[in-house]
């Protein structure tokens, strides 16, 4: 039979009272601690006289990032979540990348354009073509055809009646020699390869905005874990008022 004193069983009873209370007040979890009465005034003072105890510490949560605001700005903007979390580095890499494979579908893209353009100026000077208002089938036709009446003959005999140019004035063209035509023909091919170099461009450029997105997540998550773990243990001196005594506390506590 174990003999408990008077004060000893006092001093129980008032730590499974502030424990208690403290579990149900806080947000996070009184797990063990002692007390001990002193008579000396407590420094920081006690905001509310009603209370049976206050808690003057609070766990610090500054630095906490959000994975997906890091997330959807690297997607919007790659580089973006990476300044976010401070990586000024990455933020830099992923910014520059992106401007460059902008600038080089805009290149690509004008370039194709400037040598459809030329393509279309040779036939005019060697076929007779009238440029205006023509669609992109009739610049892959003229290729194909000496002139426009080959082509219209050819219509006829496959009695595909309605690709046959019936407005020669405006559809008009004949090729000086067929070595004119074929070289027509292969340098607007040739233009046509570079445009669809394009799709390589944007393909670049949606990687660039996925990768620096997933590479954004991952480095708030590592943050958060990591501040996670600096804080999952504490141990720290409580301050309590019960009634008209003060109190110190040991309080030790963990997280997961």
């Amino acid at each position: 039979m174990v003999i408990v004193s008077y004060k000893t069983l006092l001093f129980i009873i008032l730590l499974v009272i502030v424990s208690v209370q403290a579990q149900d007040k806080i947000e996070i979890p009184l797990n063990s601690g002692f007390a001990f009465s002193s008579d000396e005034p407590i420094v920081t003072p006690v905001s509310d006289p009603y209370n049976y105890y206050q808690k003057t510490d609070a766990p610090d949560m500054v630095g906490q990032k959000s994975t997906g605001l890091a997330f959807f700005m690297s997607l919007a903007l790659p580089g973006s979540g990476e300044f976010y979390m401070g990586r000024k580095n990455l933020t830099a890499w992923f910014l520059t990348t992106e401007i460059l494979l902008w600038t080089g579908l805009t290149a690509n893209s004008l370039y194709a354009d400037h040598l459809t353009e030329e393509c279309r100026i040779y036939a005019s000077q060697h076929a007779g073509v009238v440029r205006d208002g023509k669609d992109k089938q009739y610049w892959v036709d003229i290729g194909k055809y000496n002139s426009i009446y080959d082509f219209n003959e050819q219509r006829r005999r496959d009695r595909y009646f309605e690709a046959i140019y019936y407005d020669e004035s405006a559809d008009y063209w004949l090729w000086d020699s067929k070595d004119s035509r074929l070289k027509y023909d292969g340098n607007r091919l040739g233009a046509n390869e570079i445009k669809n170099q394009s799709v390589y461009f944007f393909a670049s450029i949606v990687l660039n905005h996925l990768v620096s997105a997933v590479n954004s997540l991952r480095i708030a998550r590592k943050h958060n874990r990591e501040l996670g773990e600096k804080a999952n243990w504490s141990l720290g001196i409580k301050t309590y008022k019960i009634e008209t005594q003060n109190y110190y506390g040991l309080n030790f506590s963990t997280s997961f």
